[in-house]
């Protein structure tokens, strides 16, 4: 009796496997496939380079404060080396404590600065991958197909499966008006 249930339970799951494999066979012959190389639509887009020129510039002016801050403690280290012999103990101590707290502002700002930069090249690169991803949806749609996939995930697809310019051309459509 217990064989007899166990036996028809394996049956009803080979039967249930059977068919559901099946169906997703009969499903993956009727999707349509295509792929994109998201490396180049990202590096092709125009939008990538104004993000990056704009990045460019607060990284500059980011730097160009650091590099103030650097002059104002080579300046006083450059004082305090040429009235080392002139100074008295407690006046040459004030000094050395005074680079001392220039040069802790000069590593905090350094590491604010670092992490600000890093956060908004992280923001820019999350904002375009949207774009791309809203992109290649809109296409998709557009052109009836159920997927689209990363060229680096496929090992062969038909060179007209590949949306990668026509993505390029979506996103650019709009920088080229401007």
């Amino acid at each position: 009796m217990k064989s007899t249930k166990i036996r028809y339970a394996s049956i009803i799951v080979a039967a249930v496997l059977f068919f559901s494999v099946t169906g997703r066979a009969v499903a993956k012959d009727s999707a349509k496939i295509a792929y994109i190389d998201e490396e180049k639509v990202f590096s092709s887009y125009g939008k990538t380079e104004e993000v990056q020129k704009q990045f460019d510039k607060e990284r500059v002016s980011q730097e160009s404060s650091l590099a103030k801050l650097q002059e104002e403690l080579k300046k006083m280290h450059e004082d305090i080396e040429k009235q080392k012999d002139l100074l008295k103990p407690e006046e040459k101590q004030k000094k050395e404590d005074e680079i001392r707290v220039k040069t802790q502002e000069l590593i905090e700002a350094d590491g604010r600065i670092r992490q600000t930069l890093q956060a908004m090249k992280v923001q820019m690169i999350t904002d375009i991958r949207k774009e791309i991803k809203e992109a290649v949806k809109a296409l998709a749609l557009k052109e009836k197909y159920d997927y689209v996939l990363e060229y680096q995930v496929i090992h062969y697809g038909p060179e007209g499966d590949d949306l990668t310019q026509k993505v390029i051309e979506y996103l650019n459509k709009p920088v080229a008006k401007k």
